[in-house]
């Protein structure tokens, strides 16, 4: 039996046909209604939206329909009928071209059976846009090709072919796609996939695995809030999507690829690497079984309401209404004490917060050549052989060569909590790496660390908001010159992020800081609410050796402190003088010191928004110790030898001194301490405050006369005048070792470790503790004595007193 039509114009009810027609022909192999045997020799369909012709034969019509079908036309996605796009909640437009061959029976035409059709064909699209209703979605691919044939055989990694699969071969020019928040653009996508099956799993929503060879010429990923994201170039490698430990709706994607190149950062910061190898899988996390409990319990109830509907629209709306259900539910937390502290902020995008909370990723990357580029640290660096693994809460560094400058690092440690830190208020990120470097230049490190403060402090201002555009490094290198305004001199406060607690441990064979060179740095770098413990570090050096605890704490502009226990053994006093600037500044009669000294310094200071010391806080306690040291300038001592006629008044030595010194509300204070000079043994004791006015008292225990006077020195470092008189101090006394930095040291260090025990709030890291002995309290006060008509006539005689004497002169 033969049947036929010409194409011809039809209506059906509300369809419309522009063209219908067919030559179908049928025949009766036995007497059996299932062994007719139709073959459609034309096929043709015309609508609005369609343009379709079947050509090929059907079998079996009542039992299992077997078909043996080539299928060519086209789709206009624009014309559909309104039902499509109720369907897809948005507007489509495109056009669509197939061509396909198929063969099998409509048993296979499910996701348990496809993999036994014959099926090879190809499909064009062109042109194709979907709009979301809410326009929270969008893709737009300008040209499509999709071929398919279902006798792809792939080859595993000792080249062995595996079974036919339904392979398919995607290639896309450029495609731009949006979804919740970020923007994905590809261009030149060559995708080559296999998909298996062996139709164990029964649920129409199982994962269908499928594996197979990848290429990208580009490949955009972007946050449209706060443009952070990553651009890569030359993707190639294989990936492979299988079911999670067997389970049915539990995805995980395996990839293994080669990257020509990697920039990923923010609008701020830029992360390039060159020549990279990526290993990754990435999974669903298994839904805990509260939640699932829940999810069955909805189920049950929507299914009970609508029992036509499809079993993956059930699930679809029981996890909708459960989630609308906890949103309801109000969280509530204790944040960071005071909105003005320092903390880095993530500002992630809702997609990505929601991937960190429900997808396991791990992986790892190595790369030969990598660059970071940022105005918060705009020094040009570059990152050599760069081993680490990563997962989404956690990056361990195997190996990384950092090159920052005149500084080179190597890395090594883990980064870790990043889940928590990234997707919560009150977790901090947390750091354990080893430094180990040849040469660490401290000048150049720091001078970049207050540039990016600086740049810091105008973005909090509003002052500067452009970003980066390029990809390459030299577009990168130019960009940040633009973005770092050298010409600025000024000074912003250099905060320490809250959320951060971490350990470094430092080990470098050379450090360059100031103009001196120092060398094996030993100790550690410790992180913690906003403050920075420099923990026991030690160097030596050819001007003597360093050992160092200090303490920086900087949440917030409004509340910065600084504290410190400093020890120098063996350093030349002028160079001790370049390394701590404020002993000069603090105590003038440090100025004509020169040799060789042992030095011991607790210091705790407030810290201003310019960065400077703010000198009515602090609190200090020195101890001096030197052999071989000059007390004075010559020409000084050239004077004070007259007056005392020193055997040699060219030799300004002293063989040994030892002093301790004390600055506290504007005053430093110098407690009494004696040395040998020339024929003299000489006790000192005095003051000066801030602003360098001084009033210092000089014992004469021993000299070639019979008896102790004394040398009153008072003024400022420009205008002063000496005054004779009685001495204060027994010998005894001023040789009286008092301790006071000692004490002050181990309180110091006390408190530095108790930050990191119960915080600094806790801790009340505030003023130095100096315990005064009583004895030093009460000797500093004594009256001065005067002369005796004696011992004023011996005086005279020596040439120490003029005569006449002047009005100073005490009678």
């Amino acid at each position: 039996m033969n049947i036929s039509m010409d194409d011809a114009p039809l209506r059906y009810g509300r369809a419309r046909f522009t063209k219908f027609g067919f030559d179908i022909s049928a025949r009766l192999d036995s007497g059996g209604v299932d062994d007719i045997n139709i073959d459609i020799g034309r096929l043709t369909v015309a609508g609005p939206a369609t343009t379709l012709q079947l050509e090929g034969s059907v079998t079996n019509l009542m039992s299992d329909p077997a078909f043996d079908l080539c299928l060519r036309g086209n789709i206009d996605l624009k014309l559909l009928p309104p039902i499509v796009t109720d369907i897809t909640q948005g507007y489509l437009s495109g056009v669509v071209e197939t061509d396909i061959d198929v063969k099998g029976r409509m048993s296979m035409l499910s996701s348990v059976g496809f993999h036994n059709l014959y099926a090879k064909g190809k499909m064009q699209g062109r042109r194709l846009y979907y709009l979301s209703d809410d326009t929270a979605k969008m893709v737009d691919i300008p040209r499509l090709g999709l071929a398919f044939t279902s006798s792809y055989r792939d080859r595993d990694s000792l080249g062995r072919l595996s079974t036919p699969m339904l392979g398919a071969g995607l290639k896309v020019d450029t495609a731009t796609m949006l979804f919740g928040g970020t923007e994905i653009s590809v261009a030149a996508l060559t995708l080559g996939a296999g998909v298996e099956n062996s139709g164990a799993a029964a649920s129409p929503t199982a994962v269908l695995p499928f594996g197979g060879g990848i290429k990208i010429g580009r490949f955009n990923v972007e946050s449209v809030t706060d443009s952070a994201g990553a651009r890569f170039r030359d993707i190639a490698g294989h990936v492979k999507l299988q079911r999670f430990n067997g389970a049915d709706r539990l995805p995980e994607l395996l990839a293994e690829l080669s990257l020509g190149s990697v920039a990923a950062g923010s609008k701020t910061s830029r992360f390039v690497l060159s020549d990279g190898s990526l290993k990754a899988s990435l999974h669903k996390k298994p839904m805990p079984e509260q939640t699932r409990k829940e999810i069955r319990r909805l189920t049950d109830s929507i299914r009970s309401l609508h029992p036509d509907l499809p079993v993956d629209s059930v699930i679809k709306l029981a996890v909708e209404k459960r989630r609308a259900n906890h949103h309801k539910i109000r969280r509530v937390g204790v944040e960071h004490e005071g909105n003005d502290v320092e903390m880095l902020e993530w500002n992630l995008a809702s997609g990505f917060r929601k991937f960190l909370l429900g997808w396991v990723l791990d992986g790892s990357l190595s790369t030969r050549q990598a660059r970071m580029f940022t105005p918060y640290f705009p020094l040009r660096n570059r990152i050599n052989h760069l081993d680490l693994r990563f997962s989404n809460d956690s990056v361990s560094v195997e190996r990384l060569s950092y090159q920052a400058g005149s500084s080179d690092i190597a890395v090594k440690g883990l980064v870790s909590n990043i889940k928590r830190a990234l997707t919560g208020s009150r977790s901090t990120l947390k750091l354990n790496i080893e430094l180990e470097s040849d040469t660490i230049d401290i000048n150049q490190l720091s001078a970049a660390a207050f540039a990016g403060a600086a740049y810091a402090d105008r973005v909090r201002r509003g002052e500067s908001s452009k970003g980066f555009s390029g990809d390459d490094s030299d577009t990168l290198e130019k960009e940040l010159d633009a973005l770092f305004d050298k010409s600025t001199d000024s000074v912003a406060p250099l905060l320490v992020p809250v959320n951060i607690d971490g350990r470094i441990g430092l080990n470098a064979d050379n450090i360059i800081y100031s103009d001196l060179l120092m060398k094996n740095l030993g100790g550690e770098l410790l992180i913690y609410n906003g403050s920075v413990n420099l923990h026991k570090l030690s160097a030596s050096s050819d001007a003597g050796a360093i050992g160092l605890s200090a303490l920086y704490f900087a949440p917030r502009t409004s509340d910065m402190h600084f504290g410190f226990s400093l020890d120098m053994s063996r350093m030349n006093v002028e160079r001790f003088l370049k390394l701590v600037p404020a002993v000069d500044s603090i105590l003038p009669i440090m100025r004509g010191f020169s040799g060789i000294i042992d030095a011991e310094i607790a210091a705790t200071v407030d810290i201003d928004s310019t960065m400077n010391m703010e000198l009515p806080t602090l609190d200090a306690a020195v101890k001096l110790t030197g052999d071989s040291l000059a007390f004075i300038d010559k020409d000084t001592y050239a004077t004070l030898g007259k007056w005392l006629r020193f055997r040699d008044r060219a030799d300004n030595k002293i063989k040994h001194m030892s002093v301790e010194m004390l600055v506290r509300d504007n005053v430093l204070r110098i407690f009494p301490f004696a040395f040998d000079i020339d024929r003299y043994r000489l006790g000192i004791t005095g003051y000066n405050d801030l602003a360098l006015n001084f009033d210092y008292h000089i014992s004469v225990l021993k000299s070639p006369l019979p008896f102790k006077f004394g040398i009153n020195i008072k003024g400022n470092p420009d205008k002063y005048k000496f005054r004779l008189g009685g001495a204060k101090y027994k010998d005894s006394n001023a040789a009286e070792d008092v301790a006071i930095t000692d004490t002050a040291r181990i309180n110091l260090l006390r408190q530095i470790e108790n930050v990191f025990r119960r915080g600094v709030k806790d801790s009340r890291f505030s003023r130095l503790n100096v315990n005064i002995p009583d004895s030093l309290r009460s000797v500093t006060d004594e009256p001065e004595h005067g002369f005796s008509a004696a011992d004023s006539l011996l005086l005279k005689e020596e040439g120490l007193l003029d005569i006449p004497a002047d009005e100073t002169f005490k009678r």
